[in-house]
This record gives structure tokens, sequence and C-alpha cells, in this order.
């Protein structure tokens, strides 16, 4: 980093460096966190359907529209299959979950490093900043000692 006053930060590779990952690993969460909320979608819409698909069971089984073995045997069957896909997309779900919580832990930590030269960073900036001031006014008040000299030369002449 180089500012107005010339201040040049040997570490900005470094928190360049540290920056870039942090902004793969967020651009990492975002990816996951799609995944995460589609596979949830998908989950949802599977309980729902086996849940019509008990109603309709169960209405098939009272009897009341006419007694069809062969329709229970396939509503049974179809129940069967979405019970297997919601037991598939909830262990999904589950281990997903696990890879972003994985993920936001690697985030928390490339976030601190990234705060730390940061903060470094800051500190050797205003500490530049100090000392440029101390110069500049060491600078001024020779300055005014030399003004302030010659006239005492020029009013003793």
């Amino acid at each position: 980093m180089t500012g107005k006053a010339g201040f040049r930060y040997a570490l900005e590779p470094v928190r360049l460096t540290r920056k870039w990952s942090l902004d793969a690993l967020l651009t990492d969460l975002g990816s996951l966190n799609a995944s995460l909320s589609g596979c949830k979608s998908r989950l949802s819409r599977v309980a729902d359907e086996m849940q019509a698909a008990s109603s309709e069971w169960k209405k098939l089984a009272s009897g009341r529209d006419g007694f069809d073995v062969g329709n229970l045997k396939v509503m049974n069957d179809y129940i069967r299959h979405l019970s297997d896909r919601h037991t598939v997309l909830k262990e999904e779900v589950e281990k997903l979950e696990e890879e972003r919580n994985m993920l936001i832990d690697q985030v928390n930590r490339s976030k601190k490093e990234l705060d730390a030269v940061e903060e470094h960073r800051d500190r050797m900036h205003s500490g530049f900043l100090q000392s440029r001031l101390r110069v500049d006014l060491k600078s001024a008040d020779n300055h005014w000692n030399a003004l302030h000299a010659k006239k005492e030369e020029e009013g003793n002449d």
C-alpha cells in the first residue's frame, strides 16, 4: 500500500494473499449454502409428497371408494420409495451442514489472520505518520528559528 505520504507496507503481499484466500472461502461458502438450500427444498418436497401419499393410502385403505389391493400395493411401494429418498436427502443435508460448519470455522480463522495483518498495517501506518509529523514539526521549528534569528540580525545592525 502506498499512501499520499509515501507509506509502503512491506507485508502487503501477505495481506493480499490472506484477503484472496478469505474471498475464495466466502465464495465456497456461498456455493455450499446454495447447495444446502436446494437440498433442504428437495427434502421438504419429498416430505410433502410422503404426507400426501400417506393420506391417499389411508383413504384407499379405509375402503370408502372401494378396496383395491393393487392400488394399495402401488401406493405402499411409492411411499417406501419416498421414504428411502427422504432418508438419502436427510443424510445429504446433514453432510452439507457438517461441511458448512467446517467451512465457517475456516472462514473465521482466515478472517482473524487477515484482521491481524490489517491491524499491523494500521499500526505501522500510524507510526509512519507520527514519524513524518515529527520531521515536519522539526523542519517548521528550524525554519521559524532561522527566520527569527535573521530578524534579530537585521535588528542588531
